[in-house]
């Protein structure tokens, strides 16, 4: 693969996760009952991201023990930011009162 086309490849896997490093910040600063969105849109990003690492492994941008070692990461990550999704879906709490509006760990 010429060296041109590996740096693109390169280029659009950081900005994904530019993206993703965006939506959660976006979410640490929002709302608690406004965060999902931003969370889900992450979770997105994150899951094109593992296709993007993997399609650079195949075609051999990158080796196979920095595929393993990203990938470990990116699992780790995915867990992370599914169990904060699971827990925003549930935040309603008895009565339809939701906790404070702001709560970044949350």
């Amino acid at each position: 693969m010429p060296k041109r086309d590996r740096y693109l490849y390169g280029a659009r896997m950081e900005n994904t996760c530019q993206e993703i490093m965006e939506n959660i910040i976006i979410a640490i600063n929002t709302k608690r009952n406004e965060k999902l969105p931003f969370l889900r849109n992450a979770n997105t990003k994150l899951e094109l991201l593992k296709v993007q690492l993997r399609g650079a492994n195949e075609i051999a941008i990158i080796s196979a023990k920095k595929y393993l070692e990203f990938q470990s990461c990116l699992y780790e990550s995915g867990k992370m930011l599914g169990g904060w999704i699971r827990h925003q879906s549930q935040q309603k709490l008895p009565g339809g009162h939701q906790g404070s509006d702001y709560d970044s760990r949350d």
